[in-house]
């Protein structure tokens, strides 16, 4: 096609896209078509806004990409009849109150992205592919685990089962470790109270060594102090953990982004055990723990450029920092020595067939089954201490020390906000 025809088509399809041509007095031909007083053309809003007719199509692009991978990862999902356990991720299918999406803080470096719908879609999408990805991952670990279920069962038999378990745990860490990634399951007292153990005896163990506590329950880089109000705190429930830190001469200091902490947006994802839409929190999925984790990692190392010698303590849910999970913090930070502790509760209470607690202290608790379980066979680990020596091993398994801790019913129920 010759630049003459080219300029011709161009014109005709801008045409097209703003409104009807409108000749003028004198031969003149406008793109501004007649219009009513008080009303804009369309004309006038690419002239305002001249990236428009982009960000529309980008729009359509992004809708649709949302609708095509939701099925590819269904679909993926689908075709292993297994019931293993993952990590973490599903196929999403929407983002709820996206307008509430903080869009230009999750993708600083994707500025094509002008809208709070663009961006729920770009990380529909993006979340989607992950998890056809991370299926594949899995697959892979799947068939390690099995071929060494042997050799994880045995070093489990042999783990001690201390009647002090966190005053064991201290004595584990190797004097080398840089980095202790404590791992939690949210919603239990009982496992912050064996946070709060813990740093108790860490500065015990290193009297004069820097320690710092950094954590996925404060804003990032925000800086817990012995004059900070309760009410500033978004997870009040923690503050017991930060007034101990302090307490021990250790630095807290939050990992979150602030933009993470403020959205209320929420994610429809399609549960296979249940073969039905479910709820949940719109970072949890895998782009939105990509994100976070990329973030939290940003923040590890700017503090460590401050603090070449200090042992950090990085404090957080599990599926963070267990070896086997994606993206995690373990495996990203190359330059660190971690090790990695995972604190679960011994039991978990039953949920209704509405989905609400059982709402009464009669009803028999089921024993936990955590991530090692999921993914190899449901009770093959009922130790409640349990230790992987062995670097090879510990990586299959997520984590070098793993407690299951027992869970004071009664505190749980009035924690939860039941009887």
């Amino acid at each position: 096609m010759n630049m003459t025809k080219q300029i011709f088509v161009s014109f005709i399809l801008l045409g097209i896209l703003t409104g009807p041509l409108h000749v003028e007095a004198g031969g003149r031909v406008s793109l501004l078509k007649p219009r009513k007083s008080g009303t804009i053309s369309r004309a006038e809003i690419l002239r305002k806004r001249p990236n428009w007719i982009l960000s529309e199509q980008i729009s359509r692009r992004l809708s649709k990409r949302t609708r095509e991978t939701y099925q590819q990862a269904k679909l993926a999902q689908q075709e292993r009849a297994h019931s293993r356990g993952l990590t973490i991720g599903e196929p999403v299918r929407a983002v709820r109150r996206a307008k509430d999406m903080p869009t230009a803080q999750v993708y600083k470096d994707k500025p094509f992205l002008t809208t709070r719908e663009q961006t729920a879609n770009y990380m529909i999408a993006q979340s989607n592919r992950l998890f056809v990805k991370e299926l594949a991952r899995m697959d892979q670990l799947w068939e390690q685990l099995d071929l060494h279920m042997s050799e994880l069962k045995e070093a489990a038999a042999h783990t001690p089962q201390p009647a002090e378990p966190i005053t064991w745990l201290a004595q584990q860490i190797p004097a080398k470790t840089s980095i202790l990634f404590l791992g939690e399951v949210h919603g239990y007292s009982e496992l912050h109270n064996a946070a709060t153990q813990l740093l108790q005896l860490l500065r015990q163990r290193e009297p004069h060594r820097k320690i710092i506590l950094l954590t996925e329950f404060l804003p990032e880089n925000f800086r817990y102090t012995a004059n900070t109000p309760t009410k500033d705190l978004h997870l009040a429930d923690f503050e017991p953990v930060w007034k101990e830190a302090l307490r021990n001469n250790i630095e807290v200091i939050g990992l979150e982004p602030l933009h993470v902490i403020k959205d209320t947006c929420s994610m429809e994802y399609f549960n296979q055990k249940n073969n039905k839409i479910k709820i949940g929190s719109h970072w949890a999925h895998l782009e939105g723990v990509r994100l976070r984790n990329e973030a939290w990692a940003r923040t590890l190392e700017k503090y460590r450029t401050e603090n070449p010698d200090a042992l950090f303590v990085v404090y957080s849910g599990s599926a963070h920092s267990m070896y086997n999970f994606p993206f995690t913090l373990s495996t990203a930070l190359t330059k660190e020595v971690p090790f990695v502790v995972t604190l679960f509760p011994d039991v978990i209470y039953k949920m209704k067939s509405g989905g609400w607690l059982v709402a009464s202290l009669e009803e028999t608790p089921v024993p936990f089954e955590e991530p090692l379980e999921q993914m190899t066979q449901t009770g093959a680990f009922p130790q409640k201490t349990l230790q992987f020596q062995d670097a090879e091993l510990a990586k299959l398994a997520g984590f070098d020390v793993r407690l299951r801790l027992p869970i004071d019913r009664t505190r749980y129920a009035l924690d939860h906000g039941f009887e």
